[in-house]
C-alpha cells in the first residue's frame, strides 16, 4: 500500500501503512537513511530500518535490503549508525496578540538582572495612568531565585495600582498586592482548574500566578475593552499573523 508524506525542511515524518512497509517501485530517492531505527507511529509502533525520500514524499520505508533499488547515482546517503530517526516534531504554539499588543507598556528583557527589573518598571508605573500597569518580558527562573517574595519587589513600587509583569513565555504573571487584591486571591483561594497560585511558607500567595492563575490577570485587567482598545487588538493580531506567515 502507497503512502505519501510531505518532507519539509528536510524534517521527516515517518509514518507506516497500517502494519505493512510501502515502496514507491524503484524510483531514485534524493536521499536515503539506512542502519536506522525508525520509529513510524503505526497502530503496531512497527521499528524499520532504512526510508527514502524523493523530493518532497517518503517513498519507500523498510528494512535496509530493500533500499538498494532506490539508491542513484547523485542519491545522499545517510548511515544513522542504529541511531533513532523519529517523526518530525513540530511546535506550532503560539502567542500572536500578547506579542504585539500594545497593552503590554513595561518591557523587560531576558538577560536583565532583578535590580534592573525593579528599576524599569518604577520608571514606567512613574510614567503610567491609573488603572492596571501591564508588562512582559522576564523569565520565571529570575523570580524563584529572588531572596523575597516576588511581590514585594513590585509592592515597592506601588502597593495601590494593580501591576502584572507577564513572563517571556506567557505561562506567568508576576504581580503585585494591589492586582491580587482585584483578583480577590487571598490565603484561602483554591488553584483555578488549568492554573496555580503560588503560596509561601505562610501560604500566602506570593506574587506569581500560572497560567490558569495568570489568564485570569488579563480577563480582569481587559476584560471591558472599548471600541478603541478592540481596534487596536485586533490591529495587533494582524501584524504578529503577518510576522508568522
Amino acid at each position: 500500500m502507497k503512502l505519501q508524506h510531505n518532507v519539509r525542511n528536510l524534517t521527516i515524518a515517518v509514518v507506516a501503512s497500517v502494519t505493512s512497509f510501502y515502496s514507491l517501485a524503484a524510483v531514485k530517492a534524493d536521499m536515503v537513511i539506512h542502519n536506522a531505527k525508525v520509529y513510524t507511529v503505526d497502530q503496531q509502533d512497527t521499528m524499520a530500518q532504512a526510508i527514502a525520500v524523493k523530493g518532497n514524499r517518503i517513498i519507500y520505508v523498510g528494512n535496509d535490503a530493500g533500499i538498494d533499488k532506490h539508491l542513484g547515482y547523485y542519491t545522499q546517503i545517510i548511515n544513522a549508525k542504529k541511531r533513532l530517526v523519529l517523526p518530525g516534531l513540530h511546535d506550532v504554539h503560539a502567542h500572536p496578540l500578547e506579542a504585539s499588543d500594545s497593552s503590554f507598556e513595561c518591557i523587560l528583557t531576558e538577560t536583565e538582572t532583578l535590580t534592573q527589573h525593579v528599576a524599569k518598571l518604577n520608571t514606567c508605573v512613574k510614567g503610567a495612568g491609573t488603572g492596571w500597569i501591564l508588562g512582559w518580558g522576564h523569565t520565571l527562573k529570575t523570580l524563584l531565585e529572588a531572596n523575597d517574595d516576588p511581590v514585594s519587589y513590585l509592592d515597592n513600587i506601588s502597593a495601590t495600582q494593580p501591576i502584572a509583569i507577564m513572563e517571556s513565555t506567557s505561562h506567568s504573571m508576576w504581580v503585585n498586592s494591589a492586582a491580587l487584591a482585584e483578583l480577590g486571591f487571598t490565603a484561602n483561594t483554591v488553584n483555578p482548574a488549568g492554573g496555580f497560585i503560588v503560596k509561601n511558607e505562610f501560604g500566602q500567595p506570593n506574587g506569581i500566578l500560572l497560567d490558569t492563575a495568570g489568564d485570569m490577570v488579563m480577563h480582569e485587567a481587559l476584560g471591558s475593552p472599548n471600541t478603541q482598545d478592540k481596534n487596536r487588538h485586533y490591529q495587533s493580531l494582524l501584524k504578529s499573523l503577518k510576522l508568522l506567515k
